[in-house]
């Protein structure tokens, strides 16, 4: 199964993340690379994450299956669920 990244959901975890651990704590990029990497995982499963100053969070993801934008084939995105402090 093909799993892309949802772009919005994608920023929808990235102002959590944010807003949870600060700015400097993971670049855009970094966080993208690690949203990414679940998609290839392909699990409906939750990346935990403990900050330096040891504050804890769950970030939860599923996979959910759409149209996609391009003609009538169904795909597979990652979708962003929320976070569990």
């Amino acid at each position: 199964m093909s799993v892309k990244p949802d772009l919005q959901a994608f920023t929808r975890f990235e102002l959590d993340f944010k807003e949870l651990f600060g700015y400097d704590e993971k670049s855009s990029d970094r966080l993208y690379e690690i949203y990414w990497q679940k998609a290839l995982a392909a699990d409906d499963s939750s990346f935990c994450y403990e900050s330096r100053h040891g504050e804890f969070a769950r970030f939860n993801f599923s996979i959910q299956e759409r149209e996609s934008d391009y003609g009538h084939e169904r795909v597979f995105f990652l979708e962003y669920m929320g976070v569990e402090v």
